[in-house]
């Protein structure tokens, strides 16, 4: 849409509208808003209403991938999750990783099962 033009009657445009001077004095304030070059602050928004309800910049779905390569991957799913690629250290994964560390120092065989 154009900018309105203050040379033109709207009465015509908005002649069916429930509100024709409103309907005329928001699109004007919009685009006064709108063609600004001049960013509100952020109490200049609170003034008119318009308080940010969240933040709207993307998020990661899977955050730690930019460490993952094809040797992770394969490391993961051969060990179950133990190793490799994953997510941070749980209460089961800790346990298991002393259960290996102590397999190890104690020179005994480590079962698969």
């Amino acid at each position: 849409m154009r900018a309105p033009d203050d040379s033109i009657d709207y009465s015509q445009v908005f002649s069916k509208h429930y509100d024709p001077a409103l309907a005329e004095e928001r699109i004007k304030a919009a685009t006064s808003l709108l063609s600004s070059s001049k960013r509100l602050t952020a109490e200049e928004r609170s003034e008119r209403g318009w308080d940010e309800a969240y933040d709207l910049r993307p998020w990661r779905e899977f955050p730690d991938t930019e460490r993952a390569n094809v040797t992770s991957v394969v490391l993961q799913n051969l060990t179950r999750g133990l190793l490799g690629v994953g997510g941070g250290p749980i209460a089961d994964t800790i346990l298991t990783g002393d259960r290996i560390r102590d397999l190890i120092v104690s020179g005994a065989p480590i079962s698969t099962s």
